[in-house]
């Protein structure tokens, strides 16, 4: 998930740029446009000179013809692209800089309300989350297995006189520790708020969509559990 942060502000680090391109782009084209127009004018002004000097050298003769013709034509597109300019001008002046675009406005992250039991999760994917930032073993399957026993005879199974073990495939000790300390304070909130649930229902708890501060699930640290054959475990 971390990555996928990094990917993000990346992405949105791009399309600034592309904007901040994109703007300075169109200023470029709208100035090139406009040098154009004035160039157009230069010669619809000479059309309309040689039209006239036709009209007293030789009169109304095909040639004139020709030439008002396309007098018509260049006067018409001129106003047609002066119109279109304006246009975009007053577009542009009206939407701002394309450069102020703000991103993150359009990131929103879901703001979700967890309930009291997926705040109990919640609170246990963070802490095992903090603990992986020194022993990065903690994602090893072995670990994950052994973590996911504990959860399982622990609370969802409750298993009678079970005891949580002092170690759980970690290296350091303080690891082992920690961690232990994390389950078991999982485990004693839980128990009490699914006093009346069932096992399946217990497992849907622990496998709820319930996401660590930086987007991480339990699925991450305990794997995943089908609920259909979870049975099996017992």
């Amino acid at each position: 998930m971390k990555s996928n942060d990094n990917d993000m502000s990346k992405t949105i680090s791009e399309a600034e740029d592309l904007m901040a391109n994109l703007d300075e782009l169109m200023h470029s084209r709208m100035n090139d446009a406009e040098q154009k127009l004035k160039k157009g004018i230069v010669q619809g002004v000479i059309w309309v000179l040689v039209t006239v000097a036709i009209y007293f050298i030789w009169g109304t003769t095909w040639f004139f013809w020709v030439s008002l013709g396309l007098n018509i034509i260049t006067i018409g597109g001129i106003v047609f692209a002066k119109v279109m300019i304006a246009k975009a001008k007053k577009k542009m002046s009206e939407s701002g800089d394309t450069t102020d675009y703000d991103f993150d406005a359009d990131v929103v992250e879901d703001e979700v309300e967890y309930d009291e039991k997926q705040k109990v999760l919640e609170k246990l994917l963070n802490e095992l989350e903090e603990i992986g930032e020194e022993h990065g073993e903690i994602y090893d399957t072995d670990c994950r297995e052994q973590m996911s026993e504990a959860v399982f005879n622990g609370f969802i199974f409750e298993k009678e006189g079970y005891v949580l073990p002092d170690t759980f495939g970690l290296y350091e000790k303080d690891g082992n520790s920690a961690v232990k300390e994390v389950l078991s304070r999982y485990i004693e909130k839980m128990l009490p708020l699914a006093k009346e649930s069932s096992a399946k229902e217990r497992l849907e708890m622990f496998q709820d969509e319930v996401y660590s501060e930086s987007g991480e699930s339990a699925d991450e640290f305990f794997g995943w559990v089908d609920v259909d054959n979870f049975e099996n475990l017992r």
